[in-house]
């Protein structure tokens, strides 16, 4: 099963995703743990680019979202700046909350979660996909 959204890079986005993947993931049975890693990545990259990226009022996230008999494959696409999400420095998480910088907890979250994740910049889009094994 493949479903493609096209969804406005605006904060309002986010719950059309959560809404969305719900009905994509429900009745193929994926386990809460992993439904929660997939919708918190799926979140922070969006997020980003909700954040940092693209400023024009029409801007779109196309979402791919396949379901395999054992893996979720998911390739996010964007024309906003480049962005690759997999340079950004690993965040240390043995540090105390107060001594962290701002930011990056998101990606690590990604790098984190996912059992596969690639970047691409191709015909002025930035493009993100991963890859989650579920059964």
């Amino acid at each position: 099963m493949r479903e493609i959204l096209k969804i406005p890079i605006k904060p309002e986005g986010l719950d059309e995703i959560h809404q969305h993947l719900e009905r994509i993931l429900d009745p193929v049975e994926v386990p809460p743990k992993i439904n929660f890693k997939l919708n918190l990545m799926i979140e922070e990259l969006f997020v980003n680019q909700v954040e940092h990226g693209s400023v024009e009022d029409d801007s779109y996230m196309t979402i791919a979202i396949e379901v395999g008999d054992s893996t979720i494959e998911i390739r996010m696409e964007d024309s906003g700046p480049r962005f690759n999400p997999l340079d950004e420095p690993a965040v240390d998480t043995e540090l105390p909350l107060e001594k962290r910088c701002q930011g990056g907890l998101g990606i690590h979250f990604v790098k984190h979660y996912a059992d596969t994740v690639s970047y691409q910049r191709k015909n002025g889009k930035n493009i993100v996909e991963i890859t989650k094994k579920f059964r």
